[in-house]
């Protein structure tokens, strides 16, 4: 399969109104879907669906698949109802997630401070729900733009490595917001062929 930049607007353009029609035609009244991203999908500018597209590297079957899995999760996960005022203002303070500058492509860089992490097992959905409500955010104020995630472990132990919430944010990529990031290197294991070729490891800075 040729790769995403290879992949034509034409071609992309065609295979996503295809994709909306027969999505449209057998899931427009499914109670699993929030009507709100059934409305996304039915645009008529097809930009939410050429996501799935580009992230299937122009494979309709599998773009189709994951287009049904991100509706049911989102509509299961409540994501589209998550506020600001409905997190925990902690979480926007700790200082365990922020952006800082661009990579070469452009694309905002989203550093996770690991050293800052303790699973606390009293808040693991609120933090999923953070997690959650920041991507939403950045994509939906920078829907033509991706995200470069840079996990920072400078001082972090094990005590720091949550790897449920890690597995949590692969998921995010790998399936709930489709063509959402930029080269990244962690697991591969638990990453699809797409995701895991965007990932990089980096060394450390000497000091």
């Amino acid at each position: 399969m040729a790769a995403a930049t290879e992949l034509s607007e034409k071609v992309v353009l065609e295979t996503a109104k295809d994709l909306q029609t027969r999505f449209l035609s057998e899931h427009k009244d499914d109670q699993d879907m929030d009507a709100r991203d059934l409305a996304r999908i039915g645009h008529p500018s097809l930009h939410y669906v050429c996501k799935f597209v580009y992230h299937q590297l122009g494979h309709a079957t599998n773009a189709y698949n994951q287009m049904v899995e991100c509706l049911k999760w989102r509509k299961s996960f409540g994501i589209n109802d998550i506020t600001f005022d409905s997190i925990d203002e902690n979480f926007f303070r700790s200082g365990k997630s922020f952006k800082h500058g661009f990579d070469r492509e452009g694309n905002h860089i989203v550093i996770l401070n690991l050293y800052l992490y303790y699973k606390d097992s009293k808040r693991v959905m609120e933090t999923y729900r953070w997690v959650a409500f920041c991507l939403e955010c950045q994509a939906r104020v920078y829907p033509n733009s991706k995200v470069c995630m840079l996990f920072d472990s400078t001082n972090a132990g094990i005590s720091n490595m949550d790897m449920d919430l890690v597995r949590f944010i692969m998921n995010c990529f790998k399936t709930y917001f489709p063509n959402f990031l930029s080269p990244w290197k962690i697991v591969r294991t638990w990453l699809n062929e797409r995701a895991s070729s965007k990932i990089k490891f980096v060394p450390s800075i000497p000091k």
